[in-house]
């Protein structure tokens, strides 16, 4: 296999570095326990009730639609609501994370994030979640998300780099195929439980090896695919 050689690495989170369905229904499922909302709610409940939280994608308006499926939610006091909403910032991640970002860092590429969700979930996230950046980037920045093509000019602009001297690292093969179009090399991470069985989401399946440069089961077989920065 040919060495890709790229100098900086810059990742999708949500849903790639992080469990966004299996952190939110742990958040709402204990919520639920100590409230006594939603008693009666099946598997499918459930996977309605997160699908609506994603799909507000960190706004409280999600978890707001939610608690209105109870009567019962309206004596839950606004300081609780808060909590509640800060689930994002305490998004847990994949096992293989924390140390596969450090080993990568310590094999001398630039670590970076390139998220649609703001700076400040990002923030909140990789501190609770024990993640070292080198810089944080959300698309949120400039008003954009992916796989929008200037998202992507913006990101290697910041980093001072040519775009094939980045790779975008993602779970997700949109987010792949408009960074490739700008020039990115990419990396494809599987994450198979990105959703649970349930879901009426699926994650997406592994890509043809010709679309993508690499495809890992994580990022310490990322780092040692790529190996040390030359």
């Amino acid at each position: 296999m040919t060495k890709v050689k790229v100098r900086a690495l810059t990742f999708d989170v949500i849903g790639t570095l992080v469990d966004v369905y299996g952190s939110l229904k742990a958040e709402l499922q204990a919520f639920a326990a100590r409230f006594s909302l939603w008693p009666s709610w099946q598997d499918n409940d459930w996977d309605t009730a997160i699908l609506t939280v994603l799909n507000a994608y960190s706004s409280p308006a999600g978890f707001n639609e939610v608690l209105d499926r109870s009567e019962d939610s309206r004596a839950v006091a606004t300081a609780d609501r808060e909590y509640l909403y800060q689930a994002w910032y305490r998004l847990r991640p994949w096992p293989d994370v924390p140390d596969g970002l450090a080993q990568l860092r310590r094999l001398d590429y630039q670590v970076v994030t390139l998220s649609n969700i703001g700076a400040d979930v990002l923030e909140g996230i990789s501190r609770t979640g024990g993640l070292a950046w080198d810089i944080i980037l959300s698309a949120a920045a400039i008003g954009r998300r992916k796989p929008d093509p200037e998202v992507y000019r913006w990101a290697a602009r910041k980093l001072g780099l040519p775009p094939g001297e980045v790779m975008m690292v993602a779970a997700h093969q949109y987010d792949l195929d408009g960074a490739k179009g700008e020039g990115f090399r990419t990396a494809f991470v599987f994450r198979p439980l990105e959703y649970d069985p349930s879901s009426a989401r699926k994650p997406d399946p592994k890509p043809d090896p010709n679309q993508v440069d690499l495809t890992v089961e994580g990022l310490g077989e990322l780092a040692n695919q790529l190996g040390p920065r030359s």
